[in-house]
C-alpha cells in the first residue's frame, strides 16, 4: 500500500491535489478584482442601473439638478461641454450620485 509523503511533527500536512472543475460549473471570474486599488469603483454599470440614475436625476428640481451637474463635473473633472449623463458609466459615479440624492432629500439639506 502506498502511503502519501511522510509528515514530521510540527510541519504542515501537504495539501491534496484538487481535481479540475468542469468549465460548465466553474464560478465566473470577474474582470475587476477588489484587491486592485480603486477597481471596485471602476466597475461598469449596467444599462438598467444607468437608466435608473438618469430617471432619479431628472426628477430633481432645476436648481438641484444644476448643482448636481456642477458638482459632478468638478468631482470627476469633466470638461464644460461634456455630457454628465453620458459620463455616468462606473460604480463610483453611481455611488456619488446616490450620496448626492440622499443629501438633497435630507431635511437638513433643505434648510439651506
Amino acid at each position: 500500500m502506498g502511503r502519501g509523503p511522510l509528515v514530521q511533527a510540527g510541519q504542515p500536512k501537504p495539501i491534496p491535489e484538487v481535481s479540475a472543475i468542469r468549465p460548465e460549473v466553474q464560478a465566473p471570474t470577474l474582470a475587476i478584482t477588489p484587491a486592485e486599488p480603486g477597481a471596485v469603483g471602476l466597475a461598469a454599470l449596467t444599462p438598467e442601473v444607468i437608466q435608473q440614475l438618469h430617471g432619479a436625476i431628472r426628477c430633481l428640481p432645476r436648481h438641484q439638478l444644476e448643482a448636481l451637474v456642477t458638482a459632478f463635473r468638478q468631482r470627476f473633472r469633466l470638461a464644460e461641454g461634456a455630457s454628465v449623463a453620458a459620463a455616468i458609466t462606473q460604480k463610483q459615479h453611481h455611488d456619488w450620485v446616490e450620496a448626492y440624492l440622499v443629501q438633497v432629500e435630507s431635511p437638513i439639506a433643505r434648510l439651506d
